[in-house]
């Protein structure tokens, strides 16, 4: 078996007494953008910076998947591996993947080196467990969840309920600062109703598609999604003659295809 199919895990971060920080989460990814940050040097110019610094893109919908978590969980892990200087990422504004630069361990390791004594003997271990663990069961989909019990992702919601948690998700009030007008507000409509139909499959891409299967990656979506999908379609020049199911399906695609996009500059 070919070695690409393998994540470099350093034994560092297994074995130094400072990672008692960091979460399996954490850990995982880490590791997981070590291998981004490879394919980023062989590919060369293309990831690196006016200051010949090499970067990846791997925006928050994509550790979601990896992790298989929600959105709050993918950050706090972003931010636990920032707290270590494991790495850094600089914002590119709305619509745009933060460029994320992976910084080497040994550069980590001497940077908190120094008092490193004294943090661990500051360190509560059990109140440490005690948070990751309910980190971890507060914020991971699990798979017999995600299996079984998909409708509590919006139990029971109204129609008001669900724009104004819709428009939460997506920052609306950020959104229509940008002037994008009546397009915007039919996402919204659009989204509201798709979370509360009574419908057992709805149509993506041509295909019936479990309705609670289509919530569940609906939920996923952020600001930097409805800014694609409004870009896109902006860039269309065919003529669409169903523009909710031209919107529900680009939406339901973005998990996917806004990745691809960042990754390749698209």
């Amino acid at each position: 078996m070919s070695d690409k199919a393998f994540l470099k895990l350093p034994r560092v971060l297994i074995t130094e007494p400072l990672r008692s920080k960091l979460s399996d989460s954490a850990i995982v990814l880490y590791s997981y953008l070590i291998s981004l940050y490879e394919l980023s040097v062989r590919n060369g110019e293309r990831f690196r910076d006016e200051n010949g610094r090499y970067y990846v893109v791997c925006p928050i919908s994509t550790v979601m998947r990896l992790l298989n978590c929600c959105n709050n969980k993918a950050e706090s892990v972003y931010m636990q591996l920032e707290n270590q200087n494991l790495i850094s990422r600089k914002r590119q504004g709305l619509g745009k993947a933060n460029l994320i630069y992976v910084n080497p361990i040994a550069e980590s390791t001497a940077t908190y080196a120094k008092n490193a004594h004294d943090q661990c003997e500051n360190i509560d271990s059990a109140n440490a467990k005690i948070t990751f663990a309910e980190m971890g069961k507060t914020h991971t989909i699990k798979n017999d969840y995600y299996q079984k019990d998909l409708n509590k992702i919006y139990p029971s919601i109204s129609y008001g309920d669900a724009i104004e948690d819709i428009r939460n998700q997506i920052e609306y009030d950020v959104l229509a600062e940008r002037g994008y007008g009546s397009v915007l507000d039919e996402i919204v409509s659009l989204l509201a109703d798709t979370v509360t139909s009574t419908a057992e499959t709805l149509r993506i891409n041509q295909i019936n598609i479990p309705t609670d299967k289509v919530r569940w990656r609906l939920k996923q979506l952020t600001a930097e999604h409805i800014e694609y999908v409004i870009g896109s379609l902006e860039k269309n020049t065919t003529e669409i003659k169903n523009m909710r199911a031209y919107l529900l399906t680009a939406l339901y695609n973005s998990i996917d295809t806004l990745d691809t996009a960042a990754l390749y500059g698209a």
